[in-house]
């Protein structure tokens, strides 16, 4: 059986994510071009909680599948709201 110290170590070793500020998560009106549709979104089949790879919530809350970020792929190849720099 595992101690609560190696769950809460194991927890503070969570990568990195981005914040919604940093890839301009936001809602989106767009048929097909949301979270939902994007290669970075999963969501848990038991309570359908959406998480992203690259982008995390603020106070961990599900990631909505209607709101897009700049970094929205179908593909992993084509990214329709990156901005060129």
């Amino acid at each position: 059986m595992k101690s609560m110290d190696e769950y809460r170590e194991m927890l503070s070793d969570r990568p990195v994510k981005w914040s919604p500020k940093d890839v301009d998560y936001r809602d989106c009106d767009a048929v097909g071009i949301r979270c939902l549709r994007c290669i970075h979104y999963y969501e848990r089949s038991i309570d359908r909680f959406g998480v992203c790879e690259i982008m995390r919530p603020e106070s961990d809350e599900s990631v909505n599948p209607d709101y897009v970020c700049d970094f929205f792929t179908a593909d992993g190849q084509g990214f329709p709201y990156r901005k060129a720099r």
